[in-house]
């Protein structure tokens, strides 16, 4: 995934042993990888990219359990999340298509946009399949694997009878059950211009995910152009919403709401949140300072004990 992940526990009665643990989570993520990464030449995901055919083409159960609820976003955010983004974030050089940081043409990006439609990717789970309606479309798992893959690690854990975890892979945390001390786990959420703390917030049973354009950027000119795509635009997105957090017990749907938020911006992102009834957390940038902004969801979260 191309990033960091951090496993804290409490061994229930010492009867977990630490190398033998570390060694199947570390399974758990190589086989999240090899269903999910669009680095990998011989992942599912890579091999149903590489499959110019409208034929259906045969994945895990997981696979197309992740592509529906990419999906089910994708939809319920008007298409302002989309997992087939894909042409659109190499033409922008920030997919395994490593190309020169520089601007697309107008014309690159009508192309690149007639390929963006989760609407043209069909799944069936009994027999898990997938089919491309047009042979040139793309998927890409990037705003969503990451929690995934945290929810596996935690559902592994669980399955070990391991009740009391943190698992956190680049930033997208699940919080289960309590610390050694008995308390809650407490996380925080990072200032974008990464000095300290923005809030510290208690996550029981909970997970959080946060997406923003202060980390993976390039500049042009002066202008910085974010690695988060808007689907109708062709392009980066330019607002002043510089991250947003999202709570749910499902990190893999925290994590695809967070894109879809970011995406939408402060406004509509914060809009869609409350109508859904979800915690966001939210930094948007003022000048050269930032101002914080939170639903009612997420205030509840904050005053529970």
């Amino acid at each position: 995934m191309g990033t960091t992940y951090s496993v804290k526990y409490v061994n229930p009665a010492e009867k977990v042993n630490l190398s033998q643990i570390h060694i199947e989570i570390d399974s758990v993520l190589k086989h999240v990888n090899m269903e999910m990464s669009t680095y990998i030449p011989n992942s599912e995901i890579s091999r149903f990219n590489a499959f110019n055919k409208t034929e259906w083409f045969p994945v895990s159960k997981d696979f197309v359990v992740v592509l529906r609820q990419a999906k089910y976003v994708a939809k319920i955010s008007d298409g302002y999340f989309d997992p087939t983004i894909m042409p659109l974030v190499n033409l922008w050089g920030f997919g395994p298509e490593k190309r020169d940081e520089k601007i697309p043409t107008s014309a690159e990006i009508d192309s690149a946009k007639k390929l963006v439609d989760f609407t043209l990717i069909e799944d069936k789970i009994d027999k898990p399949e997938v089919r491309k309606k047009s042979s040139s479309v793309y998927l890409d798992f990037s705003s969503i694997a990451k929690g995934y893959g945290v929810d596996k690690v935690g559902d592994f854990l669980e399955s070990k009878g391991i009740e009391n975890y943190l698992v956190e892979i680049g930033g997208e945390l699940r919080a289960h059950g309590v610390k050694a001390d008995s308390s809650i786990w407490r996380v925080g959420v990072v200032n974008p211009n990464e000095k300290g703390i923005s809030i510290a917030l208690k996550l029981h049973d909970l997970s959080i995910a946060t997406s923003g354009d202060y980390m993976n950027y390039f500049e042009v000119n002066g202008k910085r152009y974010s690695h988060t795509i808007n689907p109708k635009t062709g392009k980066p997105i330019t607002h002043n919403l510089a991250s947003v957090s999202v709570v749910d017990p499902s990190c893999m749907i925290a994590d695809a709401y967070a894109t879809a938020f970011d995406v939408l911006g402060p406004q509509k992102g914060f809009a869609l949140a409350e109508s859904l009834d979800i915690p966001v957390y939210m930094i948007i940038r003022k000048g050269n300072k930032f101002e914080v902004k939170m639903n009612s969801e997420f205030k509840k979260l904050l005053e529970e004990k």
